[in-house]
């Protein structure tokens, strides 16, 4: 599946934008973007969905918001179970409890969040916030991806070789792998310049050496 779909409730405009920008991300990784607010999203889509995210500001005393989001969440929990999920949100007072509160329920829902927590900010999202939405969405983008679709293959092919189902195992996807990273996956010679010199403003001179060993030969970090 090539779209990833991105549902979220706003009241002020500031959720509604970091939506924006995790499908941004999601766009940048070759994949389309659905973003839709969650009066229009379809649950159906989203049990048919590998992975998806969800967007709420705080309301109230840290809650989701009771409308339309709570009975949309809650319904969503039914079938979490295996999904890849992103959260995302806006507050405007506490320290966060509620987006806390629902990375609970989503992985007692037996969801894997992406990125391992949701993605906050205080008020109107800043350049920060924006970049960490951006990044979730390319992590939604690439939990989609053929290549993760094909593990999922492996394990339900070993279930049923073992059982003697081996009619209904399912061939892989054919992947054509790409010798060379996009360009725009490469490290500029600034920021090549500024790794550098982070490490050594720490005093970890070792680090410093490590870094422009890397980028000199290319070697893995394994092979160091």
């Amino acid at each position: 599946m090539d779209k990833v779909i991105v549902v979220y409730w706003s009241q002020t405009g500031n959720t509604a934008a970091m939506a924006e920008a995790v499908g941004q991300g999601i766009t940048e990784a070759g994949k389309e973007a659905v973003i839709c607010d969650v009066s229009s999203a379809s649950i159906e889509e989203l049990k048919a969905a590998k992975a998806f995210a969800m967007g709420c500001p705080a309301m109230g005393a840290e809650v989701l918001e009771e409308g339309e989001m709570e009975p949309f969440v809650a319904e969503v929990e039914s079938f979490a179970s295996g999904k890849k999920i992103g959260l995302f949100g806006s507050y405007g007072w506490g320290d966060g409890q509620w987006m806390r509160d629902w990375e609970d329920r989503m992985k007692a829902a037996g969801a894997e969040l992406i990125g391992r927590e949701g993605v906050i900010c205080q008020e109107t999202p800043d350049e920060d916030a924006l970049a960490a939405c951006r990044a979730l969405g390319k992590e939604l983008a690439a939990a989609c991806a053929p290549t993760t679709v094909n593990s999922m293959l492996a394990a339900v092919n070993g279930f049923l070789n073992f059982a003697g189902w081996r009619e209904c195992m399912v061939k892989p996807l054919k992947i054509q792998r790409s010798l060379f990273y996009s360009e725009d996956r490469e490290l500029t010679k600034a920021e090549h310049l500024r790794l550098i010199n982070a490490a050594l403003r720490r005093g970890d001179e070792r680090l410093a050496l490590v870094i422009q060993t890397i980028c000199a030969t290319g070697i893995r970090v394994s092979e160091l």
